[in-house]
């Protein structure tokens, strides 16, 4: 009875998860470059505060990336698989 049900109640032709990982892997492979926007929210449990963060990401495959923020503006953090630059003058505070 129990072996019934369980045939009922998967979908015909699904896949297994591992199929459905290796196409994800194979189809990520093949991929050389990625661009996208993002939006963040860190939270600091010791202090209560969050900081909202936006901006655009470039990656290339094997190793360079590029995020620069749009907000806070003038952040930016790139690394070029040797060498990582942060530059952060949001994080200084203001005198």
């Amino acid at each position: 009875m129990f072996g019934a049900l369980g045939a009922l109640a998967a979908p015909a032709g699904a896949q297994s998860v591992d199929a459905t990982i290796d196409r994800a892997v194979a189809a990520w492979a093949k991929v050389k470059t990625v661009r996208g926007n993002f939006e963040q929210t860190v939270s600091n449990q010791l202090t209560g505060g969050t900081a909202n963060a936006k901006g655009k990401f470039v990656q290339e495959k094997p190793n360079r990336l590029a995020i620069r923020f749009s907000d806070p503006s003038s952040d930016a953090i790139v690394a070029d698989g040797k060498v990582v630059w942060v530059y952060l003058p949001s994080s200084t505070p203001a005198r």
